[in-house]
């Protein structure tokens, strides 16, 4: 099934999973038996347990989000048009975000360590300290941004297998196999018929 048409429920789970993220994100530095790049003193049961439950469903859900986005966007474009937007639209704001949004997240973990320095100071060690954790240079929490990235660059190839009349007959197996009427089970390596 092919379509152009907008997917508005994936804008609004967007917004949703993206709000969470900030909820969750923010609340860090405050749940109770959670590391943390920075802790506060006083801590939270209540936000550690809100911060588990939503930490089990947002990841699952942001990587859905993405993929089905993906699915869509191939359904429009040639495998090179879709790399190129993905670069476009991932890669150039994870290394913007590494040059300029982590840098202080890690400024302010340093602090929190025993750094003096200013800010201005610290930003060209980021250039020539290494990796973090020991180094300066890190995409902290935009990983899910490089591992996007990554995935939709190394599976371009078989996304556009899958939306081809190529893939019929895998398409149609699959179907076979989750209508409804054979389900199946897979159980310490074993495939069980139910």
């Amino acid at each position: 099934m092919k379509t152009t048409q907008r997917q508005s429920y994936l804008d609004w789970l967007r917004i949703l999973s993206i709000a969470g993220v900030l909820i969750l994100h923010s609340g860090m530095p405050y749940a109770s038996h959670l590391s943390w790049h920075i802790k506060d003193h006083q801590s939270s049961t209540l936000l550690f347990l809100l911060n588990v439950g939503m930490h089990l469903v947002r990841m699952p859900l942001l990587f859905f989000i993405s993929g089905t986005v993906s699915f869509y966007m191939m359904q429009r474009r040639s495998a090179w048009n879709f790399i190129g937007l993905r670069f476009t639209r991932l890669f150039i704001p994870l290394v913007i975000g590494m040059l300029f949004i982590v840098p202080p997240q890690i400024y302010m973990e340093r602090l929190s360590q025993g750094f003096t320095a200013s800010f201005w100071q610290f930003y060209p060690t980021v250039f020539t300290s290494g990796m973090y954790p020991k180094g300066n240079i890190s995409w902290h929490h935009l990983w899910f941004i490089a591992y996007l990235f990554i995935y939709d660059i190394a599976f371009a190839p078989v996304f556009m297998w899958l939306i081809s009349d190529k893939s019929e007959r895998f398409k149609q197996v699959v179907s076979k196999l989750s209508d409804g009427k054979l389900v199946f089970l897979l159980r310490g390596g074993v495939l069980v018929k139910t």
